[in-house]
């Protein structure tokens, strides 16, 4: 693993647990003495740390950062993923058809890009032929 990567991986965690450190309950700090006030007072709320990262580019097919690839999960919906049993569910693809080396993908009605536009049966396959033509999925994609 590269330094890089490493680096990257570091401040990815300490993000998610400065992160997961909000995620707490406030404190409720009671006063010692009863005859100052009977009312808890709330603890003050925690510090937060900033964590900058050049995220670079945000497609998937160019990207090298692993931090922006993991966030483009967040960002793209997929037409099929892997469920825990190592079987394909559709997400944008209503279903799927396999014979033989053939795959068939149908797209579910009513799916759009973030500006609207209907997304199309060409725009799957222009999607895929980018895929195939990066370096980042040419190598998984060869086949296709």
């Amino acid at each position: 693993m590269s330094s890089k990567q490493t680096l990257l991986r570091g401040m990815a965690l300490a993000l998610s647990l400065a992160l997961l450190a909000g995620c707490r309950r406030p404190a409720v700090i009671t006063p010692a003495s009863s005859a100052a006030s009977s009312q808890p007072v709330a603890a003050q709320p925690a510090q937060t740390l900033a964590i900058a990262v050049n995220a670079g580019q945000y497609n998937p097919y160019l990207t090298s950062n692993t931090l922006t690839g993991q966030s483009a999960d967040l960002l793209f919906e997929k037409l099929v993923v892997l469920s825990p049993s190592m079987e394909l569910e559709p997400r944008l693809a209503r279903s799927i058809e396999t014979s033989g080396l053939t795959v068939t993908l149908t797209l579910r009605e009513g799916c759009v890009f973030a500006d609207g536009t209907p997304i199309t049966a060409e725009d799957v396959a222009a999607s895929l032929l980018a895929a195939k033509a990066s370096e980042r999925y040419s190598a998984r994609l060869a086949n296709l």
